[in-house]
């Protein structure tokens, strides 16, 4: 008898059958129970080793012994004539009918409608659910020796992911989040958690003047490798790579696996010089922080890329949105800042005139520019300008965080919101999108998401002052007065050149007569810069705090000579403030002269052209100045008042007086009332002292307000809750924590 005929008599093959379509179905139970109770990666890696080890063993145990009535015989100790292999062939026959057809049933129902419950089918519904038309190009790995060459690998990421986003047929994960992913998890994971069905991935290595990048393109849906490529070439042909690669994954990506025509192809880096390139991209993440020293940085290193290369059109827009940074923060003045940021735009855009990101900016900076000097028309045709260009982009962050801007200021809170929380799926560990979403829960009173959204936003990147300060501006909301000065602290440790910051603490100090704190943080402004708007303005809240009237008059008037810019509202607080104590003093009349001497616009200042500042500054001492105003001269300031809130929703010491004015200067005191207790009131639990909206309620003409009992009890409340505010500040300046 032949081998493999005592083979088949032995019944060896049909148990080796047997156990391999076992074997096969036992996997597919523990695949799928993995899933559900969360065991490690390598369980299935384990079982199936298990069941290779034993396989021989099942083999060897097949021949040597017969499965026999009387139990399990060696196969020498049976006589042929009592043998019932035939039988037992027979049995296993059905066995292995029983397991293919079970085999076949479950190939079926895989194919066809079986989804695990639990997490796998999650999974599975989140990679069907992704857009297909979607890729992260994830940090390549640098392989060079020298780690000064690792900016070779994050400066190819960054680019590749600027040139594929400017292909409109793709969206592509923001480039903070493609940076902020594990690099331990694997492709599928790091899909999901970015909601993208392809990603490109590589590395890169330098010896001497030769590069070699490795990229690879990766369907995460299904972990197929759809496209790879080596290329080994000289360092100074780095952009002939980027354009290769590019150009290799957008052709497959966007014609072949989607089928989408190509309308758009992805942009060049608008430069060949290597070193200005390498400057821009150190420029980019220096600014990240958002901090005095990091625009700084940022500014200096574009300023040697462009002056290698005055048309790099990407060092241009950033060095546009640079501008516009530094003023918000404070750091660069609004003239001539605004038309230098347009003019860096405008030129990026007579290099590439079809760039999103170079004409949102150009837009930006003029609508602000035209802001500042009381141009409010022109917002609306920006606006409009500023919906076509993200029609054209809808998925670049820059303008969709820009329109944002443009909605809050028509008031369109939700619709801003809406747009932002679509900035978070697009880039999702981006902190700047944190940062402006965080900004837009507040403006809905959503201050639950709006804290959750800033903490998000300092996970992703700590070393954010203006993050610090919004959670100290929430904590001062919730009348949590401790928390504030500890939040501006920290922010004072990532950003020490900012004078705002220890002004904020101080200005609050002062206006609770904690006047010794005060002063220490006084002490800090001076020493960053001892003549900016913050350091005089509290000279003012310190004289006001010890009751100096004679020193808060000659001290204001100075600024309102100076022309103090607003920030901070130091242009309106110092005429508040100004007036207030000229009106003390039995000088009001002296006061208005001066006002309208030094800015004849004062008499008049609710109209189109007129700097904000003025108009600001007039809507917050309309209410001191009604003793001198009629019934009739009275009414058509709130009319005029009226027509300019609508067109520019003026903030007056960041609070809702404008509103209040308006009743009053209608004599609508059931309006005053009811704003006053429907809305300023519950807006915080206390105020601090000589707060514009408690001075208010300490004139004259409030007195009918006063007679409310709602009015009453709630500034008992705020009283109350003032004075329990003192104690835990007190205590707090007390404590060895409360040193600077």
């Amino acid at each position: 008898m032949s081998f493999l005929s005592e083979l088949k008599r032995r019944n060896v093959i049909r148990v080796a059958t047997v156990y391999a379509v076992g074997t096969w179905l036992v996997l597919q139970v523990v695949d799928v129970l993995a899933g559900i109770l969360s065991l490690p990666d390598w369980t299935l890696r384990f079982v199936l080793l298990i069941a290779a080890l034993g396989f021989p063993f099942v083999l060897v145990f097949s021949w040597v012994y017969e499965l026999t009535p009387e139990g399990i015989k060696r196969e020498t100790e049976v006589k042929p004539d009592d043998s019932v292999t035939s039988a037992t062939a027979h049995k296993l026959n059905l066995t292995i009918i029983g397991l293919l057809c079970l085999t076949i049933g479950l190939l079926l129902a895989n194919q066809f409608w079986y989804v695990p419950t639990g997490e796998p089918a999650a999974k599975a519904a989140a990679i069907s659910d992704v857009d297909s038309n979607s890729i992260a190009v994830l940090p390549f790995d640098s392989f060079s020796s020298d780690p000064n060459n690792a900016y070779l690998a994050s400066g190819l990421t960054e680019t590749l992911i600027t040139m594929l986003s400017s292909a409109s047929d793709l969206r592509v994960a923001g480039e903070t989040s493609a940076f902020a992913t594990d690099a331990r998890k694997s492709t599928a994971e790091i899909a999901r958690e970015l909601g993208v069905a392809y990603v490109l991935r590589g590395s890169v290595q330098k010896a001497g003047e030769t590069l070699r990048v490795t990229a690879s393109l990766i369907d995460s849906r299904n972990s197929n490798t759809v496209w790879s490529e080596k290329f080994d070439k000289s360092v100074d042909e780095i952009f002939a790579i980027q354009d290769e690669i590019t150009d290799s994954v957008f052709a497959i990506v966007v014609s072949e696996m989607l089928g989408i025509a190509q309308d758009s192809r992805p942009q060049r880096i608008g430069t060949t010089d290597i070193t200005a390139f390498d400057l821009y991209l150190r420029a980019v993440n220096a600014a990240r922080p958002g901090s005095f020293e990091a625009l700084e940085t940022a500014e200096q290193l574009l300023s040697q890329a462009l002056s290698r290369d005055a048309d790099f059109v990407e060092a241009l827009i950033e060095m546009s949105s640079i501008y516009l940074s530094q003023i918000s923060t404070g750091l660069r003045p609004p003239t001539p800042g605004f038309s230098e940021a347009a003019d860096l735009a405008a030129r990026a855009l007579a290099q590439r005139p079809d760039s999103a990101d170079a004409a949102i900016l150009e837009l930006e900076a003029r609508s602000r520019a035209d802001l500042a000097i009381g141009i409010y028309e022109s917002t609306t045709e920006i606006a409009e300008e500023a919906l076509e260009i993200l029609n054209r982009s809808p998925n670049s962050l820059r303008v969709i965080m820009s329109y944002a801007g443009y909605l809050q200021f028509d008031g369109e809170d939700e619709q801003a919101l809406a747009l932002l929380q679509r900035a978070a799926l697009i880039d999702p560990k981006n902190p700047r999108v944190f940062q402006l979403l965080g900004g837009a829960y507040a403006n809905t009173d959503q201050y639950g998401e709006s804290r959750a959204a800033f903490r998000k936003s300092l996970d992703l990147e700590e070393a954010q002052p203006n993050i610090w300060a919004s959670i100290a501006n929430l904590d001062y909301r919730d009348g949590n007065h401790v928390g504030f000065i500890k939040n501006y602290k920290r922010a004072m440790e990532f950003d020490p050149q900012d004078p705002e910051l220890p002004f904020e603490v101080a200005a609050t100090l002062y206006r609770m007569d904690f006047v010794e704190a005060g002063d220490e943080y006084l002490g800090y402004v001076r020493d960053i810069d001892e003549n900016s708007p913050s350091a005089r303005i509290l000279e003012v809240e310190r004289a006001l705090a010890l009751g100096e009237t004679e020193t808060v008059q000659a001290l204001t008037r100075q600024l309102i000579e100076d022309g103090v810019e607003n920030r901070n509202d130091a242009f309106s607080s110092a005429v508040f403030n100004f007036v207030l104590a000229s009106s003390q003093r039995s000088q009001l009349e002296e006061a208005l002269a001066f006002l309208e001497s030094r800015y004849p616009e004062f008499s008049d200042p609710y109209r189109e052209g007129v700097p904000p500042k003025i108009g600001s500054a007039r809507a917050g001492i309309e209410v001191l100045l009604l003793s001198q105003y009629s019934e009739a001269q009275a009414k058509q300031q709130a009319d005029k008042l009226r027509v300019l809130l609508a067109a520019f929703r003026i903030e007056v010491s960041e609070t809702r007086i404008p509103q209040a004015v308006l009743f009053l200067l209608e004599n609508n005191i059931e309006g005053a009332i009811a704003h006053y207790r429907d809305t300023i009131l519950p807006s915080r639990p206390f105020r601090t002292l000589r707060h514009p909206e408690r001075t208010i309620l300490s004139l004259e003409v409030s007195r009918p307000l006063l007679e409310d009992e709602a009015i009453r009890k709630g500034l008992e409340v705020w009283n109350s809750g003032l004075e329990s505010a003192r104690e835990e500040v007190a205590r707090y300046l007390a404590s060895n924590d409360s040193a600077i």
